[in-house]
């Protein structure tokens, strides 16, 4: 599913790590499975922080096309 979206919408995917500080840190503390995605973070915690608008609402349809999504 998210291939062929993301072929549609051309865009690729990227992994990025960070040391930043997350919601999901405590929930995968207590035992439950976390995913997490940034939406146009760049330069995150320095002087020099932004957010590209066209990577955050990338980012925004990618969460709705995973909150709604169903296979039936």
């Amino acid at each position: 599913m998210q291939s062929r979206r993301r072929r549609r919408r051309g865009s690729r995917r990227r992994l990025r790590i960070s040391n930043g500080g997350l919601d999901a840190n405590w929930l995968v503390r207590h035992g439950v499975p976390t995913v997490t995605f940034g939406a146009g973070q760049h330069n995150i915690h320095t002087i020099d922080e932004y957010v590209d608008l066209a990577e955050f609402y990338q980012g925004c349809a990618m969460a709705i096309a995973l909150a709604t999504y169903s296979d039936k």
